[in-house]
């Protein structure tokens, strides 16, 4: 392994990181744009316009809390949130004859935000914490999801960690 594969390792994975965040503002802005307009013009149902509106909200907050560059654990919390909200999905779809196409479509964006926080969060270290100078917000957001970590996503956490990012090349 040269000197310079570690660091571009690391610069890879920043990459996806900022794909992956700017892929949730776009989804969580059109998300939360359509229940607005949707609502102004009475299209739909009212239970869908409102669903719609709280998870463009929860993808906006979630790219708020995952801006910068979040500790492995803050990732690793995200992409639980997307898993479960995919699990969700997947059983509304085959439970509802009516909503199944919505509930699948959507089923699929969340798991493919699972699938891309999870190799994100396991691109990282173990014990990464935000970059030097980032503030106190991102310190405390660090932290916070460390905690949380341990309890929900401390399996899958401790697994192989990747070869080419390690303690040593930080």
């Amino acid at each position: 392994m040269t000197a310079a594969e570690p660091a571009l390792a690391r610069a890879a994975g920043e990459g996806a990181e900022r794909s992956l965040l700017a892929a949730r503002l776009v989804l969580g802005s059109g998300y939360l744009a359509w229940s607005v307009l949707a609502a102004r013009q009475q299209y739909g149902p009212a239970a869908v316009r409102t669903v719609t509106g709280v998870l463009g909200a929860r993808h906006l907050t979630q790219a708020l809390l995952t801006a910068g560059r979040p500790a492995r654990a803050a990732l690793a919390l995200g992409a639980e949130a997307d898993a479960a909200h995919c699990a969700s999905m997947i059983a509304l779809g085959l439970l509802s004859g009516r909503w199944r196409t919505a509930a699948l479509t959507d089923a699929l964006l969340a798991g493919s935000f699972a699938a891309a926080g999870t190799a994100c969060a396991r691109s990282r270290p173990a014990g990464d914490a935000a970059a030097p100078g980032s503030g106190p917000v991102a310190h405390w957001r660090d932290k916070c999801a460390e905690g949380l970590a341990r309890y929900l996503a401390a399996s899958w956490l401790s697994g192989p960690k990747p070869s080419a990012v390690t303690r040593a090349d930080r």
